[in-house]
């Protein structure tokens, strides 16, 4: 039942304190104290504000991290300013598994305050001696363990043991002795005890120093912890005190002088820094997502303008299809440079002109070849049609003595220039057999081209001789007239650009 009205009285200051807070301007620790003394340490107030810091009371453990969520709640850049004190009085417990599970969740709600709050909150192990206190109590000493070593801290100075001691006069002397003993048993019973379950495997939560300080009187139980551990040490049992007090219990003040001032991250500076970091995140992915576009740009725009300019300029209609895509990629370009280039290519990265002038050039700088007309080919074919009875005998591929006047005569309207053939074709007509009027047609054409080589200064390059035989008729073969007319010579001039090339 005496639990159950500490417990209520604590939950009433819970809820209390919230109203007594400074301001948020405030810059000094703000020290949760949590634990064994908690109940007995505000009985004036639901806090308790000195120039060294601000104490504000939980009620037990498990309520730590609901009111640090309160507090970030309502002092957000407070954060980097929180400790914890934790009290533990070995003279309430008789069975060492309950102070363990005590101690355990401690450390849990530790680790999620800390995550919290987005700092390495500090905490402080806090016991105290029951007995009387030394005379001058407004200056009662506090016996601080840290790093392994102790010292004794007032109100007015920090001294080491051996030296507090020798302060003092004979009488007072011995009484510090005892208290600095007493302090030390204490503290090793913590060391063994507390300390080793927090500074284990699981928890791994060390305290930032360990205090002891000296109370009139603490709440005990018969059989405690405290008392077993002296009996096995000296077999001496030690008195219980008085179970209860009605005054105030000191505060470790000096203890506080000894907090880390931390930056920390309070909830407005975390949510900063994750604006700042997400931010940089996205610039980041949107820098290489621009990068690969532009490379993507540049190798299309590249491989098309090696490409164009690969092909041979007389591939024509190749040429003209590399072109084409050139002056696509000329559009597109041209809509950048006018209208802005997309997000995707933004940033800063946008080659620009680098690649737009290249593809712009090679379209200004390219002329189609020009074709080369044969003009030769479009010019009639000269043809002069000679009988062969007027200048051979029948079956004959000599000239006849009277045929003279007939070849001048066709010699008058021949003229040999260069890119012309003069090509001499000899034909019969169907009579006979087809070899045979094939080579006396081949004789007769030759015969006639040494007659107008023998007669006239042409070139024999300027000549091509042709035996038709009965292959090509210009009348029909069934008549005399029509076979008349199929025993001929034609001398032609045929345009050819690599014949007589000697004629001046």
């Amino acid at each position: 039942m005496a639990y159950w009205h500490k417990k209520k009285g604590q939950v009433v200051a819970d809820d209390v304190w919230p109203s007594s807070l400074p301001p948020e301007t405030y810059r000094q620790p703000v020290v949760l104290v949590c634990g064994d003394m908690s109940a007995h340490l505000f009985t004036d107030s639901p806090v308790r504000q000195v120039s060294e810091g601000l104490y504000l009371p939980v009620s037990d453990e498990e309520q730590l991290v609901a009111q640090v969520e309160r507090l970030l709640t309502l002092r957000p850049a407070w954060a980097s300013q929180f400790a914890v004190a934790y009290t533990v009085m070995p003279g309430m417990y008789r069975d060492a598994a309950v102070l363990t599970g005590q101690l355990r969740r401690f450390a849990h709600s530790m680790a999620t305050v800390r995550r919290r709050a987005g700092v390495n909150v500090p905490w402080l192990l806090w016991s105290g001696l029951s007995g009387s206190p030394l005379p001058e109590r407004a200056n009662s000493p506090w016996f601080i363990c840290t790093g392994g070593e102790v010292q004794v801290a007032t109100s007015a100075e920090t001294t080491m043991p051996a030296q507090w001691i020798a302060q003092s006069g004979a009488q007072e002397r011995s009484q510090r002795l005892c208290y600095l003993l007493k302090a030390e048993s204490l503290m090793q019973w913590l060391d063994l005890n507390v300390l080793a379950e927090l500074n284990g495997p699981e928890a791994k939560c060390p305290p930032l120093a360990m205090t002891v300080g000296l109370v009139p009187s603490l709440p005990a139980v018969d059989n405690n912890l405290w008392q077993l551990w002296i009996t096995a040490r000296t077999g001496l049992t030690p008195d219980i005190a008085d179970t209860g007090t009605d005054d105030a219990l000191p505060f470790p003040d000096a203890l506080l002088r000894r907090l880390p001032r931390q930056s920390g991250f309070t909830p407005l500076r975390r949510a900063c820094v994750t604006m700042l970091g997400v931010t940089t995140v996205a610039g980041i992915a949107a820098l290489c997502l621009s990068a690969t576009a532009n490379r993507q740009l540049l190798r299309q725009v590249g491989d098309d303008l090696h490409r164009f300019y690969a092909v041979p300029a007389e591939e024509f209609i190749t040429k003209a299809r590399h072109l084409s895509v050139l002056k696509d990629d000329a559009v597109m370009l041209d809509g950048y440079y006018r209208e802005g280039e997309p997000l995707r290519l933004g940033l800063g990265l946008y080659p620009g002109e680098r690649i737009r002038q290249p593809v712009l050039r090679a379209i200004r700088d390219w002329r189609p070849p020009e074709q080369k007309m044969d003009v030769t080919a479009s010019l009639p074919v000269q043809t002069v049609r000679l009988d062969s009875m007027s200048l051979f005998d029948v079956g004959q591929a000599r000239l006849k003595d009277g045929s003279t006047k007939v070849l001048v005569d066709a010699l008058v309207n021949i003229r040999a220039k260069p890119g012309w053939l003069i090509l001499v074709a000899g034909y019969t007509d169907a009579t006979g057999d087809e070899k045979s009027n094939q080579q006396l047609s081949l004789r007769r054409a030759e015969a006639v081209r040494n007659w107008m080589l023998q007669t006239s200064d042409i070139p024999a390059t300027c000549f091509a001789v042709q035996g038709l035989g009965e292959s090509q008729p210009a009348a029909t073969n069934d008549t005399p007239q029509g076979r008349a007319v199929n025993r001929r010579v034609e001398i032609s001039l045929v345009p050819r650009s690599d014949a007589c090339q000697d004629v001046k």
